[in-house]
């Protein structure tokens, strides 16, 4: 005689409610049943959120890009002026676009007086760059 198996059971999540699971192994003859596919989905977001944050701090930690600088973006520069303002759109418009930019070798060059931002937009570029996935060196 051929015992027919339920491979499917509806089951309760305390966090989602009900939800229709399927077997997935028997230990000694016990069913045993897949979680709730929302704590599942949710779980691996999560695992998938703290592998881009582990990366991230391993590249920020080879990028060579000094203390001070580590938590500068874009938007945080100090436009004081119509040139600030062109430098932040360049800035952003290379960020927005490195892919393209890697692919045919361009890169930007920032020179000018002592104490007018240049290493502040510089570090700001590589730190958006890391969060993106690039590895950046200073």
């Amino acid at each position: 005689m051929i015992e027919k198996h339920n491979l499917s059971q509806m089951m309760v999540c305390k966090e989602h409610g009900d939800y229709i699971a399927q077997q997935v192994y028997a230990i000694f003859g016990e069913p045993r049943y897949a979680r709730c596919p929302v704590c599942l989905d949710e779980q691996k977001q999560k695992d998938e959120e703290r592998e881009r944050f582990h990366l991230l701090r391993k590249r920020e930690e080879a990028s060579n890009i000094p203390k001070r600088f580590t938590k500068k973006y874009i938007d945080s520069y100090e436009i004081l002026s119509e040139k600030h303002e062109k430098l932040v759109r360049i800035s952003r418009s290379y960020v927005d676009n490195f892919h393209k930019f890697k692919i045919i070798g361009s890169n930007l060059i920032f020179s000018g007086s002592v104490g007018t931002g240049k290493t502040h937009l510089m570090c700001s570029i590589g730190n958006e760059l890391m969060r993106k996935g690039y590895d950046v060196f200073f």
